[in-house]
C-alpha cells in the first residue's frame, strides 16, 4: 500500500484518491479532502509531474523538428540537357530580326485540281523579312537573295520539295515573289527589288505560292531555302 502513497511532511501520507490518511498516534485514520486533516498537502509532486510532462513535449517538438529539417535540408542533383544558343555578331547596317531567321510559311493544302497543268499557282501567302537597328549612316537600301535546289534546270525560279517518307507530291515546287510580284531565281545571286531603308525597324515583304510544272500528285509539299541580305 505504501507505493501508492506519497508522505507530505512528518506523518503525513496522502492516497491517490479521494481520502487522504493521516498517521496519529499509532492509528491510521481517513478523512475527506473537504475535511479539516492535521497533515500538510504540498504540491510539488504535481509540479514535478507537470514539469516533467512539458520538457517531454518540448523534447519531442524538438526532435520532430529536427527531423523535418533534416528532411528538408537533404537535396539531390541531376543532370539535365543542353541548351543551345544561337546567333550571330554581323558588321552591318542592319541586324536581321531572331524571328525572321527561322520562320515556316504555312501553305496550306492545295486541291491537285487547282494544279492540273504547267504554270498553274496556288494563292500567295505573304510573308517578311524584318531587319532591326537600321542606321541609315552606314546604308540607305537593301535587297534579299535566296539560296535553294530548283525543281529542274528550265524552272531556276521554283524550289523543289523535300522527300517524304509519306511521300512528296510531284510536278510542283515552290515560287517566291518579291514586293513587285516578281519571281526570284533561287541562285543566292539574284536579289530581290531594293527597299529603302529608314532608322530603326524595317520589313521586306514576299509571297510564297506553289507552282505546278505539270499535273500535280498528291502529297507532301515542303520546300526549304536559305537567304541573305544586300546593304547599299
Amino acid at each position: 500500500m505504501l507505493s501508492s502513497m506519497s508522505q507530505n511532511g512528518p506523518k503525513c501520507f496522502i492516497f491517490w484518491g479521494k481520502t487522504v490518511q493521516c498517521w496519529q498516534s499509532n492509528s491510521l485514520t481517513k478523512q475527506s479532502v473537504q475535511n479539516d486533516c492535521p497533515c500538510r498537502f504540498r504540491n510539488s509532486f504535481l509540479k514535478e509531474s507537470s514539469m516533467k510532462i512539458k520538457t517531454l513535449a518540448i523534447v519531442v517538438l524538438s526532435a520532430l523538428s529536427l527531423s523535418s529539417a533534416a528532411a528538408l535540408a537533404d537535396t539531390t542533383t541531376v543532370n539535365g540537357g543542353t541548351v543551345h544558343f544561337k546567333g550571330e555578331v554581323v558588321n552591318a547596317a542592319c541586324a536581321v530580326d531572331a524571328g525572321s531567321v527561322d520562320q515556316t510559311v504555312q501553305l496550306g493544302q492545295v486541291r491537285t485540281a487547282s494544279l492540273k497543268q504547267a504554270g498553274a499557282t496556288s494563292s500567295a501567302v505573304g510573308f517578311n523579312i524584318q531587319l532591326n537597328d537600321c542606321d541609315t549612316t552606314v546604308a540607305t537600301k537593301a535587297a534579299v537573295a535566296f539560296l535553294g535546289t530548283a525543281i529542274d534546270a528550265t524552272h531556276t525560279d521554283v524550289l523543289a520539295l523535300q522527300s517524304s517518307a509519306a511521300g512528296s507530291a510531284t510536278n510542283v515546287g515552290v515560287q517566291i515573289l518579291d514586293r513587285t510580284g516578281a519571281a526570284l531565281a533561287l541562285d543566292g545571286a539574284t536579289f530581290s527589288s531594293e527597299t529603302t531603308l529608314n532608322n530603326g525597324t524595317n520589313t521586306i515583304p514576299f509571297q510564297a505560292r506553289y507552282f505546278a510544272t505539270g499535273a500535280a500528285t498528291p502529297g507532301a509539299a515542303n520546300a526549304d531555302a536559305t537567304f541573305k541580305v544586300q546593304y547599299q
